[in-house]
């Protein structure tokens, strides 16, 4: 079983935007992952889009879409069956009179997607943290841990394999990595390698006036232990530009993960 997160930058300072989720849509199926999960899909139309792409391909396409904004940006497909599956937005939407307050817009939360393989049922957890935008901000770092807390609170519910993936805003240093492990029981495959996720090399970075400018880890995939005993292997992927009409770009300001599971 191949799986695919990719936090996919779709922002309104970008004006790749169009081109470079086109080219990652068909990158994606290159891979032929059978669950992809993807962050920052923040435009309806950008949702219902990738959905009618992915589904002559097989896929199961799952997103949030209201009048302009897909609900918590995210877009979960699948190729599996799906047993249940449903969208839940975190209860604190992050501080008002701050950069958070985009966020509010799109209502931040997590999917989650009960599948059922060969042999046993997995559920996938698909979420995007809030974001820190001042790191000596104690409100945004509490919206923060509330998200991860409520995230681990379902979680903690959800009997049997588990998969939860995305983009949680935090790096393998922070308390947060320790409750995922801790309080989930969730491992992170890639934790000794410190391969970065958001680096200053990535094009989509350079010209931030937001983001610092060090290489960081900010997207997981973290794998409950009877899948743990099934990992293949997992990598860093999409961290390399592409050539997207005469220019060499990232597809995102991530790099993406890819992991494989002997299922």
């Amino acid at each position: 079983m191949k799986i695919v997160s990719l936090n996919a930058f779709e922002s309104p300072l970008s004006r790749t935007n169009k081109i470079r989720l086109k080219k990652l849509t068909e990158e994606l199926l290159r891979l032929k992952p059978d669950i992809i999960c993807l962050q920052e899909i923040i435009k309806a139309k950008t949702a219902r889009r990738i959905q009618k792409l992915l589904q002559p391909y097989g896929y199961r396409t799952f997103i949030q879409p209201k009048r302009i904004f897909n609900h918590g940006g995210l877009v979960c497909a699948v190729k599996l069956p799906v047993i249940k599956h449903e969208f839940t937005p975190f209860k604190n939407q992050g501080v008002h009179v701050s950069l958070q307050l985009a966020e509010r817009i799109i209502k931040k939360g997590y999917q989650c997607v009960k599948l059922q393989t060969d042999t046993f049922p997995v559920t996938v957890f698909n979420t995007h943290v809030a974001s820190i935008f001042r790191k000596k901000s104690k409100k945004q770092l509490q919206t923060r841990f509330v998200h991860v807390r409520q995230l681990l609170d379902a979680i903690v519910k959800t009997k049997g394999n588990i998969i939860s993936t995305g983009d949680y805003n935090f790096t393998p240093h922070d308390q947060e990595h320790r409750f995922m492990e801790k309080a989930g029981g969730l491992t992170d495959p890639l934790e000794i390698t410190y391969f970065p996720t958001v680096s200053p090399k990535n094009t989509n970075r350079k010209k931030s006036f937001i983001w610092p400018k060090y290489s960081v880890r900010h997207d997981y995939t973290w794998l409950s232990k009877g899948l743990l005993k099934k990992l293949h292997k997992q990598k860093i992927i999409f961290d390399t530009p592409y050539k997207i009409k005469r220019r060499f770009i990232h597809l995102s300001d991530h790099y993406g993960i890819l992991t494989e599971l002997k299922v």
